[in-house]
């Protein structure tokens, strides 16, 4: 029986265009399951599609049978090494400071004092500032 002449491999390694490390199709690979699509998301997950095995640093494995899985590249997550949209919250400040800042600022502008929680309602409107005789 005959093979068929194979190609030379190419040069190996990660610079190697149109090797079999690459995606390329070759034809002994048959044997081997088909690529995951990974996608990553700017300042979000890693997106795999699945379902997958992943392998954590201690050597556990952790299966996820959903048919997109969203990996956790910010280390926030609760459920890590999947994502729970941790990278989506920011910090919050209380209400009651936010309304003080801009109480000030408003004061600021008009030149008065803050005075009462009350006074900074957005309600009140500040009135001529009295500056004496």
């Amino acid at each position: 029986m005959d093979a068929a002449p194979r190609e030379p491999a190419g040069p190996q390694g990660p610079d190697a265009r149109g090797s079999a490390a690459h995606g390329s199709a070759a034809p002994d690979d048959a044997a081997e399951p088909d690529a995951r699509r990974v996608r990553v998301v700017p300042g979000g997950p890693v997106l795999v599609e699945g379902p997958v095995d992943v392998v954590l640093e201690d050597g556990r494995t952790v299966r996820s049978d959903r048919f997109l899985v969203a990996l956790c590249a910010c280390r926030r997550s609760r459920s890590y090494p999947f994502c729970d949209t941790s990278h989506r919250r920011r910090v919050r400040t209380d209400a009651r400071d936010a309304d003080a800042r801009d109480a000030d600022a408003r004061d600021a502008d008009t030149g008065t004092r803050a005075g009462r929680a009350a006074d900074r309602s957005p309600d009140h409107r500040p009135g001529p500032v009295f500056r004496g005789r």
